[in-house]
């Protein structure tokens, strides 16, 4: 990439030339971190203890993005407790670097010296430290010659990401208006759409295009994911802001705090008191953070259950010398050693945490991706819980273990797998003194036969897609018609059947009465006696900030919802005389506080009886398709639908929008029938990862790909072109069953891609599968 300076920005800041800019020697540069890892790989010694790995790539550069990972047997992931720290991600702020080297040299020192406390440390767990993983703007900061010209500002703050794809540097020395580059600590998909956009103030703070846009932290999401860390720490330091102070999960509108807060909050006061302030007058302060903007630590927090803090180590002097450098790195590691004894479960500090096993209790082995929850109780002895709607589930690693590092008190836990019966246990006491430890044996449920039948009233050659949702697991399929055996590990199952131009059917069938059970669904076709693709808004009226525009019912015209909003959308009547059942099918995408703010989907009939109510509470704006049926309607005449928003006073999201509303009816009626006593001649299919469907292909402005996993687990998603080039990834956290993923047919800088062929790769722990797509031009 060639470099600019702003000319007009230059002038004003009265910078008549560039003279290299001056930074104490003892600060390491991108070449010297990397030589002082490479260094110490070469050491057969430390080969036992230290592990020198590339986890990842810069965005615009390729440069190498490097980990060290300290144990006893490093090249090896063992069932210990493991910890992150994350040394440098705004290049400016060097002082984490430091710290970062400053712990690995502790720990090898105290390993070649045999300290008994290092010795316990490396023996027992995992300490993962990254250095930096904003390698393009360390060299920046340290300055680097590029196509005969220096590039160096000390105040830079970004990754060097082409926002305006020009092929040039675009930077301005000084602190402000870099137009280029990304702010990494925006990038994080939790509440990433708060963050600052490009040419808001200064540009310094740039979220990115996409929620991560840029591979640095696309890395170390995907190496959060790949690890269970107990604690992770993420160093900055405070250009402007309150230096000396440690930030954690979180305050929002001074009355909305994240669920575990006492115990996040506990270990920050005692992390935070544990480290001496610059003046030696006092220690660092602790705050919760205040802020919505795809940080790192809410990320951490609410996507992998790891109790995450953002340290502003030194004070606004981001960059002093050498003596100031030795004592804030010395200060520090006092703190670092805290996390990593708590985690431990070291005898000098506080011990207490819930620790064990989940095994099947039939074969003994253990259980990788069961779901633990935990309550704890209160004063008013309630039983309050420690996750919450926002919060990815706490799943049990490879070797089935669960950590939860815990205050002394009274717990309840509930352990849950698919296929499995779930067990609760009360009462679970923790102490201080100790580390609890409890074992969880799950009993499998019996394998319950199931005959289906699939035809269609109009004899038409259907393909059915037949989903299932039960304690099994959430799993589809697409078949023809035709008699199937198939089981399923549930005392119960919904089963779901959709068909083109058919009126979809539920079931809910009882699988435990003889261990067998039968369905034959005839389906009919169906009659559509509504629908709205919101050209407009013709067929409804309301109260509120309701509108229409790119085709989508939103519920405000703006980007987020207003505080307080209470608005109601009726549509017009419609009539559904004959019609026996109803169903209302939504494409749309939703995004409100969890469990705080509310929409709603009611379906009345004319005099006012509810038919049908579905509720949501939390976000998916990826976008969906969901299906809602009521029950037996015969001798109703006409219907309509009202949507609902209500929010509280605080905090705020982009609300609804609804791209299609369609109401399908049918003057059938439809029940499960008992299995035929008969025998009958059966295709046998099994439940498996596999790719279901593919909304549009090909595709425009976007699709989305619908695919199934047995179990609950991180699934990598990569797309390519036809060279072979990688032109975005994603990481999803996908449930056991159906998972739709959709794509805008942009890459992973939010740049639009040209028309042609693209390769999607999907890849999870024991399956890989490639679908092709054809990215056609949109005309007009």
């Amino acid at each position: 990439m060639r470099t600019t300076i702003l000319p007009i920005i230059i002038l004003l800041l009265g910078l008549q030339s560039l003279p290299a800019q001056t930074l104490d020697s003892r600060y390491h540069t991108y070449e010297e971190v990397n030589a002082y890892l490479d260094s110490l790989s070469q050491i057969p010694l430390l080969q036992g203890i230290l592990s020198v790995q590339e986890i990842g790539r810069s965005n615009n550069e390729n440069l190498p993005i490097m980990a060290a990972k300290l144990s006893d047997n490093p090249t090896v992931d063992e069932d210990e407790a493991a910890v992150l720290f994350l040394g440098q991600c705004h290049a400016e702020e060097i002082l984490g670097l430091e710290i970062s080297i400053g712990l690995i040299d502790t720990l090898i020192h105290g390993f070649q010296s045999h300290n008994s406390h290092i010795l316990a440390i490396l023996q027992n767990m995992e300490i993962w430290i990254v250095p930096t993983y904003n390698p393009e703007g360390l060299r920046v900061v340290h300055g680097f010659q590029e196509d005969s010209t220096w590039v160096q500002d000390i105040t830079y703050r970004k990754n060097r990401t082409d926002n305006n794809q020009n092929g040039i540097f675009d930077y301005s020395p000084g602190i402000g208006y870099d137009y280029d580059g990304v702010d990494a600590n925006r990038n994080y998909s939790f509440n990433w759409i708060h963050g600052d956009v490009l040419g808001f103030g200064d540009y310094d703070y740039f979220r990115g295009t996409a929620p991560f846009s840029e591979s640095e932290s696309r890395t170390i999401r995907d190496l959060a994911l790949s690890q269970f860390f107990t604690f992770s720490v993420a160093y900055h330091s405070a250009r402007s802001g309150i230096p000396e102070i440690i930030y954690y999960p979180w305050e929002w509108d001074e009355t909305k705090y994240p669920p575990g807060y006492a115990l996040i909050d506990n270990i920050a006061q005692e992390l935070g008191s544990r480290i001496i302030n610059e003046a030696g007058d006092g220690h660092y302060a602790v705050t919760p953070g205040k802020t919505m903007r795809g940080n790192t630590h809410d990320w951490f927090y609410t996507q992998t259950g790891s109790l995450s803090y953002l340290i502003e180590v030194g004070t606004n002097n981001l960059q002093p010398g050498r003596t100031l450098i030795n004592d804030t790195v010395r200060r520090n590691l006092i703190g670092c050693f805290y996390l990593i004894d708590r985690a431990l479960g070291y005898p000098t500090e506080n011990r207490s945490q819930l620790r064990g096993i989940v095994r099947n209790a039939v074969t003994g082995e253990e259980l990788e991706g069961a779901e633990i929850k935990f309550w704890k109780l209160n004063v008013s002895q309630v039983y309050v819980p420690q996750e919450g709607s926002m919060f990815a589930p706490r799943l049990t690693d490879q070797f089935g273990r669960y950590r939860h590092i815990a205050q002394q008190g009274t717990y309840k836990m509930v352990v849950s797998m698919a296929g499995f019966e779930p067990d609760t246990v009360l009462g679970i006491t923790t102490s201080s003194s100790f580390a609890t430890d409890h074992d969880f044996s799950l009993n499998p449920y019996p394998e319950n036969s199931l005959e289906l039948t699939l035809s269609s009233s109009d004899g038409a050659n259907d393909l059915y897609l037949v989903e299932f949702d039960d304690a099994a697991g959430c799993d589809s399929q697409m078949v023809s018609a035709g008699t199937y055996q198939m089981s399923r590990r549930a005392p119960t199952t919904t089963v779901s059947i959709f068909a083109p131009s058919k009126f979809p059917q539920r079931h809910t069938l009882n699988l435990a009465n003889n261990g067998n059970a039968g369905l034959s669904a005839v389906l009919v076709p169906s009659q559509s006696v509504f629908m709205d693709n919101f050209a407009d808004m013709s067929h409804w009226s309301g109260n509120g900030n309701w509108s229409v525009s790119e085709g989508k019912l939103k519920t405000q015209p703006e980007l987020f919802y207003s505080d307080n909003t209470h608005q109601t959308l009726t549509s017009q009547r419609f009539n559904v005389t004959g019609m026996q059942q109803l169903a209302i099918t939504l494409q749309h995408q939703y995004e409100v506080e969890w469990d705080l703010d509310t929409l709603a989907m009611n379906l009345y009939s004319g005099d006012g009886m509810l038919l049908l109510s579905h509720h949501w509470i939390d976000q998916n704006w990826e976008g969906l398709s969901q299906t809602c049926w009521t029950s037996d309607i015969a001798g109703v005449d006409s219907a309509y639908v009202v949507l609902t928003m209500n929010t509280d006073s605080t905090v705020y999201f982009r609300g609804w929008q609804i791209e299609e509303l369609t109401v399908f009816g049918t003057d059938s009626t439809f029940t499960g029938i008992d299995d035929d006593e008969h025998p009958v001649e059966t295709t046998t299919f099994a439940y498996s990862a596999q790719i279901l469907a593919i909304e549009s292909n090909p595709m425009q402005e976007s699709t989305a790909i619908r695919f199934q996993i047995p179990q609950a687990e991180r699934v990598t998603v990569r797309v390519f072109n036809v060279l072979g080039q990688e032109v975005y990834q994603t990481r999803l956290s996908a449930q056991s069953g159906v998972n739709n993923w959709r794509w805008n047919g942009q890459s992973n800088r939010g740049h639009r891609l040209a028309a042609g062929v693209y390769l999607v790769h999907f890849q999870a722990r024991d399956w890989h599968a490639t679908q092709k797509l054809l990215k056609i031009t949109t005309q007009g």
